[in-house]
Formats: C-alpha cells, structure tokens, sequence
C-alpha cells in the first residue's frame, strides 16, 4: 500500500513539472514571437524611412540640377507654379509606389519677418494687400503677428498675448519666436477656411531671403507690387506665364520701365527655399514624409526640417491632383 502511495506522489509531482515546464514553453513560444514581429516591425519601419528619405534624395538631386524656374513647360499646371514636380517610382514590392512632390517656397510672403524689426511694417503692409485680393479679413495678420514678436503688447484690439491662451482648457503662451512647422498655425484661433486660401500664398521660412520673381502669381503680384497699373500687371502675368525672366537685371530694367520703385536685394530669378513631400503606399499602409530643404550658393541642396507625420491639410493644398509622370 505504502507503494502505491510513494508511485501516486511521484506522478502527481511528475505532472506538476510537466505542467510548469508547458507552461513555460508557451510563455517562452509567445514571447519569442513578440520579439520577432517586434524586429520585423523594426525592419520594416527602418526599410519605409530609408525608402522616404529616398525619395527626398531624388527631389534634392533634381532641385541641384534645375536651378531656374523661368521655363513653365514643364509644369503641371500654370496656376499652380509652386508645384514644380511630381512623379511616382514603382518599388520592388507588389503593391508599393513611391510619389514625390517639390514645391517652391520663395515666391511666397514670409510671416516670421512680422518679428523682425527691419521688415515688419512692410510684410503687414504686403499681407494685407494679399487678404484684401482674397477678400479676407486683416484680423488674422495681428493674430500671427502677437503669436510671433516677443513681447505682450497687443498689435490690434482683436489680437491676443499670453493671457488669452492661457485661459483656455489646455493653456499654452505664444511662441515669441518664428513658426518653424505647419501644425503651429492650428493654435491660432484662425479659420481654417481662412488659412486654406492663404496657403499657397504664405510661408514661414527660417531666414530673410530674396523674392522669385518668375513664381509670382496674380495674389502675390498684388502684395509685392502694389504701384503697378492694371496694364503692367497684365503685361507682367503674360510674361510669366511664358518666358519669365532670365536674369534679375532683366525684371529690374522692367520695372524700371513702368516707374515701378524696387529693392534690388529683394529680387532673384531662382529659389532656394523647397518643400518636399514623400508618401509611401506599400501594402493598404501609408507611410509620410516633409522635408524643408534649402540649395545653397554651392549648388548643394540640405534639409533642414523633417516630419514623418501624415501631411498637414495646408501642406495638401500645395499638391496637384495626382496627373503625374510614372516612373519605373
């Protein structure tokens, strides 16, 4: 009996250790199967970004290689003259597609000079002139420009500082510094249909930079060059909807025609400033990436600002719809 007894105490203690052993074979299965899909997402997420920052290789080689953006042929559309590019690249994988869009950032009014002492008056000046064009109220000007000077001094009575926006639910102050991505505008209290008819028309670069005259469309016309008649203003569009300009002295030797008074260093016929847009379509997934890129005297092309967020509903409205060339 005794026997038995000894047998059914090894069995029981023998089935315990069977069952942690079991036990921790699952544990162990599960976790070495997180681990897998963790390095294969790892991998895949690496593989996405260096195909993104791919594509910003290509529109940076492309922008180095065409420094004038005079000739309008290639352009998608001609009322769209920011959109310089767009194409597609087919990948390796079934399914995947690569499309890259350059935009022009330098025939656009800057905000951040609204805090630099030197140029504020005359870019309030030039932003009002373009919201009166797009039938807009000037309220938002004095809002951008509290949000960016440094101090708390309100510019106009419906303008807000620090104690506006720290009485709301989620209370934050004013930058008092330049904008530097798209998604700060959204703390501004401006419409949003306000901010979409400003968005090909506005930008928020890093430094004080000349003005591409060959980029200019009828808005920005209107708020760069007030002091044309309707006739030169005529004349202007036509020519830069065809040749453009060739060299500054060619666009200064024109307004000077028209007793039209310039800042000689304000002008240029090429841009520096570009906004690159990558998406990745690969398998139902979207994967982003915006680039803010600068071409230097050198002809090399940096980036200087990179967001691999889905893209901002402003920086959409700078794309075409997609009519573009495929490339393999």
């Amino acid at each position: 009996m005794r026997y038995f007894r000894q047998n059914g105490v090894v069995l029981v203690i023998a089935l315990m250790v069977l069952a942690v052993v079991a036990t921790l074979s699952v544990y162990t299965l599960k976790h070495v199967d997180r681990s897998v899909s963790m390095v294969t997402f790892s991998e895949m997420t690496a593989q996405q970004r260096q195909q993104l920052l791919g594509g910003e290789a290509w529109a940076s080689a492309w922008v180095s290689q065409n420094d004038k953006t005079a000739d309008k042929s290639e352009l998608l559309d001609l009322e769209r003259p920011w959109h310089l590019k767009q194409v597609f690249f087919s990948l390796e994988e079934a399914n995947a597609h690569l499309k890259i869009d350059v935009i022009e950032r330098q025939a656009c009014i800057n905000i951040n000079l609204l805090a630099d002492s030197k140029n504020v008056a005359k870019t309030e000046a030039r932003l009002m002139r373009l919201s009166q064009f797009l039938s807009l109220p000037n309220d938002w000007i004095s809002l951008m420009k509290d949000w960016l000077d440094d101090d708390q001094s309100l510019s106009a009575l419906n303008s807000h500082e620090d104690e506006f926006y720290l009485g709301l639910d989620i209370p934050f102050r004013t930058s008092d510094s330049a904008i530097v991505d798209v998604s700060e505008l959204a703390l501004l209290p401006i419409s949003t249909s306000t901010l979409t008819s400003l968005a090909p028309y506005i930008c928020w670069l890093p430094e004080v930079s000349t003005i591409n005259v060959n980029q200019l469309t009828e808005p920005l016309i209107t708020g760069f060059l007030p002091d044309l008649n309707d006739q030169a203003e005529t004349a202007l569009i036509a020519r830069l909807s065809s040749s453009g300009f060739s060299h500054k002295d060619d666009f200064l030797a024109w307004a000077q025609t028209h007793d039209v008074v310039l800042e000689e260093d304000e002008w240029s016929v090429e841009s520096q400033f570009f906004d690159v847009f990558v998406s990745l379509s690969q398998e139902g997934h979207m994967r982003y990436l915006h680039s803010r890129i600068k071409r230097l005297e050198n002809g090399q092309v940096v980036a200087f600002s990179r967001s691999f967020a889905p893209f901002h509903v402003l920086s959409q409205i700078l794309m075409s719809p997609e009519t573009t060339t495929s490339t393999q």
